[in-house]
């Protein structure tokens, strides 16, 4: 099925809707952006709210009859459904309810563009969709490398040959087992899951299994990151700045800043980002290990400074998005990506 008018004269959104950020990238009919969008809502929370973000986004965008969606989304796999199947079913629904005169279109795992009538009679097939078609739009512009991308909840690590994604695997636990998707971004990331100790005072203190603090949070203190780019709701619901990032950190340790102060909570947070160094480090050695030849690294996400580091310590040459995605875009990879792959498709 192809779309069912021309796109001569039509801008397409391309939609991102993950479990805690909605994002939307628009381009018109000669390719170039038109603009982007993005929305912290966490969907386990107040699903029925998702059609309410679809429609404020799109109207910023022109979402009028003359515009087609493409949608990606891994969204489905938060635990306010019963089933991925059901959660791919949900978010379909709200497209066609929030947009409906204009022509809506999933990418598939398997990198198919279906209408989403289409999409409804096959939902597992549109599951944990956005990394492909971020990694199809740069396939074709850089022909082979390792695309990695840390984004503020996870890292996808998906090898690119000869023009296509050879990604081993096409759900998350397939990709999650071949070390092509690893749980671990730089906002929404628990400490507590990169390891079971931390340095303070002299000695190596067991952390506390609760949601103090978050891995913005030692990026905060360090410097990588501003509030800006603290995309999600802090632990405790106070500022994104460095003094509460002290205090949320500070709970790692069941202390406070009454005996924890900023150098000290700076210590914790450099020994943290080893850590989610090391964890991305692995995951990238087993995907380079199914190759004779080294891959050129293509960093992308809120967290590409992470990835740059692990690419010098492990060796590999770096890659930059210049001329491939437009400024000011890269955080909306996925969206832009579903975007301009869709029109280059159909065009």
């Amino acid at each position: 099925m192809i779309p069912l008018t021309g796109l001569s004269d039509r801008i397409v959104i391309g939609w991102d809707i993950g479990g805690a950020q909605t994002k939307c990238a628009a381009v018109g009919p000669d390719g170039a952006p038109v603009g982007k969008g993005s929305r912290s809502f966490e969907v386990w929370k107040g699903p029925e709210e998702l059609d309410e973000v679809l429609k404020s986004l799109g109207q910023e965008f022109c979402a009028s009859e003359r515009a087609v969606m493409a949608v990606t989304m891994t969204a489905e796999l938060c635990d306010c459904f019963r089933t991925k199947m059901e959660g791919v079913l949900f978010v379909l629904d709200s497209f066609r309810r929030s947009f409906p005169s204009s022509e809506v279109w999933c990418i598939s795992g398997r990198g198919k563009w279906k209408s989403l009538e289409e999409a409804a009679l096959s939902p597992g097939d549109f599951a944990a969709t956005n990394w492909r078609a971020a990694a199809a739009w740069l396939a074709r512009s850089f022909g082979s490398g390792l695309w990695v991308d840390t984004g503020s909840t996870t890292t996808d690590i998906i090898p690119l040959i000869d023009g296509v994604p050879a990604a081993l695997g096409s759900t998350d636990t397939e990709r999650l087992i071949h070390g092509e998707l690893v749980y671990t971004g730089v906002v929404r990331s628990n400490p507590d899951t990169l390891t079971d100790r931390v340095p303070v005072k002299g000695s190596m203190c067991r952390v506390a299994d609760e949601r103090f603090s978050s891995m913005g949070d030692c990026y905060l203190i360090l410097g990588d990151m501003d509030a800006s780019s603290y995309t999600a709701p802090t632990c405790d619901g106070r500022p994104a700045d460095l003094h509460h990032a002290v205090s949320r950190l500070a709970r790692l340790s069941c202390s406070d800043t009454d005996s924890i102060n900023v150098h000290e909570a700076r210590i914790m947070a450099v020994y943290l980002r080893e850590k989610q160094i090391g964890v991305i480090s692995e995951a990238m050695l087993q995907v380079c290990s199914r190759f004779r030849e080294p891959l050129s690294v293509i960093p992308s996400g809120a967290g590409k400074f992470l990835v740059s580091e692990a690419a010098r310590r492990i060796g590999l040459p770096e890659t930059g998005l210049s001329g491939v995605i437009p400024d000011g875009y890269e955080t909306h990879l996925p969206a832009y990506a579903a975007a301009a792959g869709f029109l280059s498709t159909f065009k």
